[in-house]
Formats: structure tokens, sequence, C-alpha cells
């Protein structure tokens, strides 16, 4: 099977759900879950969780959380290459209530983000067909695309400088990045603008609004799959990991989509943002 190499960052989820209404300035009563978590190690274990061979870089803390976190994702099966950062594993923080209420808090600072200084794992990266990243520093990428100029790479949460646009096949985003990327548009011109852009493919995911799948020629909104009994965190990350699947199988970005959906859907029925079963759970095998 080919070979996906996720860049991003690593860090410790922490969820905090409230069976009832949650009030400012009275000890409300959770449900605490903690886990590894952020959104490229999140599509990182997807992957591997689904037998694509895994390669993912990150910076990590200067702690035992890191080394936890690293050892624990190598055993899913994924290659991890990490720059240590001197410094404490950065954490996110989420909290629900019975409205669907989330308020969202991180710790993480600059100094975990790559840059034009960072050492690209050539030797890692040479093995590899696709690439993701949420990495939206131009002259890191400059220096990434450099180095690994045959990986067809996948944009997550941000529109690529127009100086390395072309080693984009795709991009997804999330409503509120689409917003911040693309402005406040109809689907007819989010469509529109991606094409003009120039990739090969888009989705913007819509949480239970479904996905809006744009390629070249036209662009559909597919229906969101139910959500089940655990918590959203992590659906989208899922999502990203499925369709990177489906493409590797040779369907349509639509198609794949599809996939996307049913992982989501599946992720949402636990407390973490990973579903160990995901594979398993998958109706679409070949």
């Amino acid at each position: 099977m080919k070979s996906v190499a996720v860049i991003g960052t690593a860090l410790m989820d922490t969820l905090l759900v409230s069976p009832s209404v949650v009030h400012e300035e009275t000890c409300n009563k959770v449900r605490y879950f903690e886990a590894d978590g952020g959104s490229m190690r999140n599509v990182a274990h997807n992957c591997s969780l689904l037998g694509i061979p895994t390669v993912f870089w990150a910076k990590f803390g200067n702690d035992i959380l890191a080394l936890q976190m690293i050892q624990r994702l190598e055993e899913s099966g994924c290659i991890v290459h990490s720059t240590l950062v001197d410094a404490e594993t950065p954490h996110f923080i989420q909290t629900f209530d019975s409205t669907h209420k989330k308020t969202m808090f991180s710790s993480i600072t600059d100094e975990f983000y790559f840059d034009s200084e960072d050492a690209v794992p050539t030797i890692l990266l040479d093995q590899c067909d696709y690439g993701i990243t949420d990495q939206d520093d131009p002259d890191f990428l400059k220096l990434l695309l450099r180095k690994a100029p045959r990986i067809h790479w996948i944009a997550v949460g941000f529109i690529p400088d127009s100086s390395v646009m072309s080693h984009f096949d795709g991009v997804v985003m999330n409503r509120h990045e689409a917003l911040v990327n693309l402005g406040n548009c109809s689907f007819d011109r989010y469509s529109q603008l991606l094409q003009k852009i120039g990739f090969k493919w888009g989705c913007i995911t819509l949480d239970q609004g479904g996905v809006l799948v744009i390629d070249r020629k036209s662009s559909i909104l597919k229906e969101a799959h139910t959500l089940q009994s655990g918590t959203d965190l992590g659906c989208g990350d899922a999502f990203v990991s499925a369709l990177l699947l489906g493409l590797i199988e040779g369907n349509s970005v639509i198609e794949a989509a599809e996939i996307g959906l049913e992982a989501a859907s599946h992720t949402s029925n636990v407390s973490s943002s990973v579903n160990p079963e995901l594979k398993s759970l998958l109706t679409h095998q070949k």
C-alpha cells in the first residue's frame, strides 16, 4: 500500500463532559478524560490503524508525557520522528455540556510549530507517496517541498502560499477554517474559489451539515452520518485519514469522502480523539 507522511503537532487532550448545563461561578461536576491528541497526531494514529504505512514528524516536549505519547504511537505501527522542544508537552482542553456548548483552550506555543530552521528528515520522507500537514509557514513549506518533491501533498486547515500551491493536490478545511481562509461565502462560491485556486479537489466539513466535496468540474454536498454516544472530538481527523485511505484505494474524492464520513461517525462513539477499532468498523472494505 502507498505510504503517507504526516507533519504537525502532538499534544495531550483533556476532555471535561458535564451531564448538565455549565454555570459560571459554580462548581460544575464533570466526567474527566485524558488521551493523546493533536490534530496531525490523530491523523497519523488513524492512518496507522487503517493499515496505511505512516511516518509522523512532530515537535515534542521534553518530558515523560512526550516519551509515553511517542511510545504509544509507535506501538500502533507508526514511524515517529521527533524534534525535541525544551518545554513541557502542551495540552488541549475542551469542555462539553448538555446543550452541546463547547469551550476550548490550548497551552501550545510557537516553538512547537515548524519553521525554516527545522531540519527535514529526508531519509524518512523519501519513502512516502502522500503527505498531510497543517503547518502553514511559507518558508518551512518551501524547504519541505524542496526536500520531498515527489510527494502528493494535502493541506489541512489552510490555503498554501501561492509560491508552493502547485505541490498540493487537495485541501480539507472545517467550517471555521473556510470562513477564515475564503470569507463568508455560499457553497457555490466556495466551490468556485477552490477550483480557481487550482486544487485537484477540496473538502469543507460542516459538522452535522455533512461535507462539501469539490473537484475541478463540480461540487456536491454529502450528508453526514449520525453522531454516536461519545463526543465529536477527533471526528474531523478521522475524516481526513479515511479520506486518504479511499484515495489510496483508487476511489474518487466523492467516494473517498463517504468513507471519511463513516470514520467520523465511528469516532464519535468514543470519548477520545481516536477510535482504536476504526478499521474493523468501516464497512466499505474492498
